[in-house]
């Protein structure tokens, strides 16, 4: 007997920030990986850690080296790495930030909420306060019920209190993303099944973002993508939320058609331009194959030559089949080599005048 107490009276293991170890997987989660150190606590070592590769072999069973980043949290974990250069950082000043940021992998690991204040807009989402460090919330992780009725978007958020989850919290590097969504409930997921592609629908403008509208189905998110806006009009790339502006204002009533259904982010995709007919289709009707056609050049990269054609339809002509020089604001002829309906363009093969350097057999 005495033996035996002997040997279940061994100290505890005591860890030490820096010191390698070895552990066995016991838990693969969507964010961490869950060691059996041996230890009174159990390690945690973020997936980010891994390359694609490894994470794909990684399984419950298998043994894995790390460093221990921080002994003991207040959770009773071990912050692990695979990063030694991550323990020696800044010493007790990296000690310190590591307690800080426990509350946001805390709430990564476990899928929980934080509150914060939103404090500032930016022209991919919004800054958010949680305890004096700041978290980025992308426009698109930002659902239509968190903007509230006063018909502000996002812009209205700020300086209001936010719930928010973790999707990423990285303290070596200073990264916090959160997110409003939550996991779909069967009420929403059975909301969602009533939208039907091709439908066509009425709601209000949300939220003004820099991928285009999110509008608000009764209570359904729904978004309509900037090339979903409008035939003729660009409102992609650099200042799309401006010029969506002058066109659109949070609160007013739209309607669109239903392309489909997004179940990972919870929203309907929508569509203005497809409740009417494109343009571009007829004018396309007049180009046929063989046709000799005029445009000018605006433009000449490694794909190929663009030309504008009548009506400004889109011409292009591909670098394979390139004779000659060819120059920006340079009128030439070309020949229709075939119509692209679905890029909404003509591809052009070079109109030849001369004879010269031809074979006959």
């Amino acid at each position: 007997m005495a033996e035996l107490l002997a040997k279940n009276n061994s100290k505890p293991v005591t860890l030490h920030r820096g010191e390698e170890v070895e552990g066995k997987v016991i838990n693969i989660t969507q964010d961490e990986i869950i060691l059996d150190l041996g230890a009174k606590a159990e390690g945690v070592l973020n997936k980010k850690d891994l390359n694609a590769e490894d994470l794909e072999k990684l399984k419950v069973g298998d043994k894995l080296k790390a460093f221990v980043s921080s002994p003991e949290t207040e959770s009773g974990q071990v912050i692990l790495t695979l990063h030694k250069a991550l323990t020696q950082q800044g010493g007790k000043r990296f000690t310190e930030t590591l307690k800080r940021w426990q509350k946001f992998l805390t709430a990564a690991g476990k899928q929980t909420t934080l509150t914060g204040q939103v404090v500032d807009l930016n022209k991919g989402g919004l800054v958010v306060d949680i305890d004096g460090i700041r978290g980025f919330l992308p426009a698109s992780q930002v659902g239509v019920e968190n903007m509230g009725e006063e018909g502000a978007g996002l812009s209205g958020m700020v300086g209001k209190d936010v719930t928010v989850n973790v999707i990423e919290a990285d303290p070596a590097k200073g990264r916090l993303i959160l997110s409003t969504r939550k996991k779909l409930s069967e009420e929403a997921q059975a909301k969602l099944a009533n939208y039907k592609p091709g439908e066509k629908v009425s709601g209000k403008v949300a939220g003004i973002v820099p991928f285009g509208l999110l509008i608000n189905l009764d209570g359904v998110e729904g978004v309509v993508y900037t090339q979903e806006i409008s035939w003729e009009g660009d409102f992609s790339g650099e200042g799309a939320e401006g010029k969506l502006a002058e066109q659109f204002k949070v609160g007013q009533e739209i309607e669109a058609k239903v392309l489909g259904v997004d179940e990972v982010l919870g929203r309907v995709k929508l569509s203005i331009k497809q409740l009417t007919e494109d343009p571009m289709a007829k004018m396309l009707e007049k180009y046929q194959t063989d046709d000799v056609v005029s445009g000018e050049i605006t433009d000449v990269n490694q794909q190929g030559v663009t030309v504008k054609l009548k009506d400004g339809v889109e011409g292009v002509l591909p670098a394979s089949k390139m004779k000659g020089e060819y120059a920006v604001g340079q009128t030439m002829n070309f020949l229709v080599d075939s119509v692209d309906a679905g890029r909404r363009r003509v591809n052009l093969t070079p109109f030849i005048t001369s004879t010269e350097g031809l074979i006959y057999k």
